[in-house]
């Protein structure tokens, strides 16, 4: 969580550029951008609905805008909150939540979309993932969540939600982290909803269970994605506080048939990390972060040789010195748009 963001923050956690089902975005400020294949992004202001982190959008596959899910209720496309769709956690200390939504099109379903939801309701009482099923149908057309439909599933987690295709071509993996420890959790969606047992994996380092103020370890914090093929996982933990400190930032293998994790590389050096996103053809990364009072934007090739070749081609594309609170004003979130470019 942070009370501001630095660069635009763009969490719209879609599973795929195709059929235009990302055609729509929110930005932290009530700024709605629309992409149509061969113009320039379209800006619509205002759009009524202030953001900050954690929502996502999704549209039909005609790139019509369908819903919105913020921190932890659902909002149709006029940006009203459905009937059904005020959540059980709305004044919850953590409802700015790195990657705090995801939604999914449920598999066999055309009007139903399974979304997902990470939050928490006290300081002691730790990020955890709620399901619920949105019917199109409802409402006239413009959505309700179905009333029964939301429970919580999984508890004691960091802020990383993110999701894939399945190697069948018609389901889908939700992947959480858990807290503390090494543990992916890896949830199948098929036509009949999310099954609630995880294909668990043991990978990368424990996100340790710190939390110190003022000098917080933040490990909760920061992006997990997918690359487009959903071979391969990249995530960033923030991990400071008042003072820069180490990051996590490290590179998994998927197995997107079995729902397997494994571990691949580290990459050293990083300070207070937080965005992280894979170039559209999965050849290159990139890390976001801030470095004492210099935000970075680093790129990774991936498409080297070896372990040690990769982490060498570290490269800062982009930095610059902030006039804000450096503790306060961080780089934000990464995503890679359906032009190919990265915000």
């Amino acid at each position: 969580m942070r009370s501001s963001i630095a660069w635009i923050i763009l969490l719209i956690p879609l599973l795929s550029l195709a059929q235009r089902r990302n055609a729509h975005w929110l930005l932290g400020d009530g700024v709605h951008l629309e992409f149509i294949p061969g113009v320039p992004p379209i800006l619509h202001v205002p759009t009524g609905l202030v953001t900050s982190e954690g929502q996502s959008v999704i549209s039909d596959l005609q790139g019509d805008l369908l819903f919105i899910a913020g921190h932890d209720s659902v909002y149709n496309a006029l940006g009203h909150c459905m009937p059904n769709g005020q959540g059980p956690f709305t004044m919850e200390p953590f409802g700015d939540v790195t990657q705090g939504s995801l939604i999914i099109p449920l598999p066999g379903s055309p009007e139903r979309y399974v979304v997902v939801h990470i939050h928490g309701t006290t300081f002691e009482d730790w990020p955890k993932a709620t399901y619920s099923v949105v019917d199109m149908s409802l409402d006239g057309g413009l959505g309700d969540v179905v009333p029964g439909s939301r429970w919580t599933f999984t508890d004691s987690l960091t802020e990383k939600l993110t999701g894939t295709p399945h190697s069948n071509g018609s389901d889908y993996w939700v992947l959480l982290h858990e807290w503390d420890t090494d543990e992916f959790q890896a949830f199948l969606v098929d036509g009949t909803g999310l099954d609630t047992v995880p294909v668990t994996s043991h990978a990368g380092s424990p996100h340790d269970r710190i939390f110190i103020l003022p000098d917080q370890n933040n490990n909760f914090q920061g992006q997990m994605k997918f690359s487009m093929s959903g071979e391969r996982i990249a995530l960033s933990t923030s991990n400071g506080g008042a003072q820069p400190a180490p990051s996590i930032v490290q590179l998994f293998d998927f197995d997107d048939m079995t729902g397997q994790v494994g571990y691949r590389m580290t990459f050293p050096g990083h300070s207070r990390s937080y965005g992280i996103e894979f170039s559209g053809d999965g050849s290159k990364l990139y890390v976001s972060g801030i470095d004492s009072v210099e935000h970075y934007l680093d790129q990774y090739d991936l498409g080297l040789d070896d372990t040690t070749a990769i982490q060498n081609s570290r490269d800062r594309v982009y930095s610059y010195q902030y006039p804000g609170d450096p503790n306060i004003d961080w780089p934000g979130a990464m995503v890679l748009a359906p032009d190919g470019r990265i915000s």
